[in-house]
Parts: structure tokens; sequence; C-alpha cells
């Protein structure tokens, strides 16, 4: 239960339309972790001037609009390309640094049950190690995880039949994630070391995942 108190003009992304965004007090609220207070947020499809003075609230995000993130991903998507692909010239350890830097402090105000895009678009590969241990989850062989859940792509590696994932349920939760594939524990791959090494595989992750065009978009405004 909230009790709405004011509101403000915020958005949350750079370049994503604003949002209208109501400071409430919560009485109730099972996603609170330790908090009194949380912002909750409301569509403007006016597209209002962000307002820099509530930037720093600590806050939990909506759900996110992924359309409005899809047409943003795709109007930046070539100058997203260049810029990642300029930073394999870069220092190797000033790129990683920075990377590892805005992976913390975006995911610190991203959520991924708010959004769960690569879950709903994409497919991890499955490895054998992750056939195994997924098999010993739901008390089948691998054999049978493979019949019923996985198909053979293009480049010979097992994915899942289709998408969204079976195992994603309504409310964004794995129903699986002790024993999700280790390409979903390491998703979106913007914490590693070398990362100069993997801006293909980042650009493509721009147009799936909130976090990392948001990422791209704050790299972008640093000297590296």
């Amino acid at each position: 239960m909230l009790l709405k108190l004011r509101s403000f003009i915020f958005a949350p992304f750079q370049g994503l339309p604003s949002y209208r965004m109501y400071h409430t007090t919560v009485i109730s609220s099972p996603r609170v972790r330790g908090t009194k207070e949380v912002f909750v947020f409301e569509h403007n499809i006016a597209g209002l001037t962000n307002h820099d003075e509530f930037s720093t609230v600590d806050c939990y995000l909506c759900p996110m609009e992924l359309d409005s993130f899809r047409e943003l991903a795709k109007n930046k998507s070539i100058e997203n390309k260049k810029f990642l692909l300029g930073l394999r010239k870069k220092d190797p350890r000033k790129v990683d640094s920075a990377f590892h830097q805005q992976h913390e402090e975006v995911f610190d105000e991203i959520n991924c049950l708010d959004c769960a895009n690569c879950c709903k678009t994409t497919s991890p590969i499955f490895y054998q190690n992750d056939i195994e241990r997924l098999a010993k989850r739901l008390r089948l062989k691998p054999g049978e995880v493979i019949d019923k859940y996985l198909r053979v792509d293009e480049d010979h590696d097992y994915v899942l039949k289709s998408s969204p994932c079976l195992f994603l349920g309504p409310d964004n939760y794995c129903s699986v994630y002790e024993d999700r594939p280790k390409a979903c524990r390491e998703y979106p791959h913007t914490h590693r070391k070398k990362m100069v090494q993997i801006m293909d595989l980042t650009f493509k992750n721009t147009l799936v995942c909130p976090a990392v065009l948001e990422m791209v978009e704050r790299l972008k405004k640093i000297q590296l």
C-alpha cells in the first residue's frame, strides 16, 4: 500500500522518455528491501525535461517500457556499434575499469525482474554441464532435457526451442534460477576481464538489455 505525497518529473535513463515520479511512503511492500521510501514512475508521453536534482535519489525503477527501449536501441545502433568497436583500440585495463564501474552503478539502479527482456527474446547456450545440472534439477535424464527443451542452432550449439524461456514465470522470476546455465549467470557480460575482446557481443546486448544500453550511453561521456 502506497501513499502519494508529491510528484516530480524525472527521466531515469538518458535518452528514454521522461517519467512522472511520485514520492511515496511505503506502508507495506515486499519489493522494498529495508527502506521506508520508494519512487514509482508513470510514463509521461509528452517527454518532459530531465530534472537533475532528482537524479541521485535512491529509488527503485518501474517495470521497463521495453517498446521505448527497443526503439531507442535501434535508433542508436549505428552510433553505438562505432563507439564500441572503437574501444578495441583503447587501453584494455581502462576499458575494463570503466565498464566494471558502470556495471556496478547501473545494476544498483536497475532491477532485472522489472525487465527480463533477455529471457523473453533470446536463448543462452547450453553446455553439457548446464544440461546435466538442469537435468538433475528437473529429475530428468540429460537426453530428456535435450529432447524436451533444446534444439541445435546454426552454430551447432544447444539453445532453447522457443522464447520466452520456458522457465520464466509471469513475475519474471526464473523457476530454475539456482541451476540456470552459465551464460545466464554471466549475462550481460559487462563485468568480464578483457572487455575489448567482446565488443561485438556487447553491441548485440545493447539491443537486448536496457542496462547495457545505459552503460554505453554513460561510457560515451568518459574519456578513455
